[in-house]
């Protein structure tokens, strides 16, 4: 679930970093719901300044099955 308190902000940026020094071919999956319209906009913003919009993936809520399979594609969770 993206909640401020979860600092979603602060994994978006450190992502960044990790992309343009270890591994450009890197992408971020952030999967949940969000009640917080505000701070998903900010979150979306934050993206696109970084230029990561090509990165990173906001699916929204998934299933059962679909989380699983995220965390099966994971390199790092």
């Amino acid at each position: 679930r993206f909640s401020a308190h979860k600092d979603q902000e602060s994994l978006v940026k450190a992502f960044y970093l990790y992309k343009h020094h270890y591994n450009r071919e890197s992408r971020l999956n952030l999967v949940g719901s969000c009640f917080e319209k505000r701070y998903l906009e900010r979150i979306k913003e934050i993206i696109k300044k970084l230029g990561l919009e090509d990165s990173v993936n906001i699916p929204g809520m998934v299933s059962d099955e679909q989380l699983r399979a995220y965390f099966e594609q994971s390199a790092v969770m």
